[in-house]
């Protein structure tokens, strides 16, 4: 009785092994890793700290869990998400693939106009302005 159930258990543990394997190695490559301030996408979002090139661009950063989920179940376009890495199994669930871009935690540090960042900065296409006639 006693080499089956440690058959068994090896068999599980390998098994296991290789699931968390699977799991993190695609994890880490379904995400794009910027770590350098130069990098034209960090110098982009930098410009919609601006109002200027906001309401020019007809973009804008929304930052934060909550904020970010409002917009995206509201009509607002979701251009692209910058997240940090305690982030990532949230911007999965609720952005696409193509949309999620990983910064290190200095980088989020400089995106963000708050003192102690979330860790989540989104970047919505604004709506066309409205007339009021």
């Amino acid at each position: 009785l006693l080499p089956i159930y440690f058959y068994n258990s090896l068999c599980y543990a390998k098994a296991l092994a290789k699931i968390t394997h699977f799991f993190y190695s695609n994890l880490m490559t379904m995400t794009k890793v910027i770590t350098s301030p130069d990098n034209a996408l960090i110098k982009k979002a930098l410009k919609y700290q601006n109002p200027r090139n906001r309401e020019q661009l007809q973009r804008c950063l929304v930052e934060g869990v909550r904020a970010v989920e409002t917009f995206l179940s509201s009509s607002y376009k979701l251009n692209r998400v910058y997240i940090t890495k305690k982030n990532i199994l949230w911007a999965q669930e609720h952005c696409p693939k193509e949309a999620i871009v990983e910064v290190t935690d200095q980088l989020m540090q400089k995106l963000s106009s708050t003192v102690s960042p979330s860790g989540i900065i989104g970047l919505f296409d604004l709506p066309p302005a409205r007339s009021l006639d």
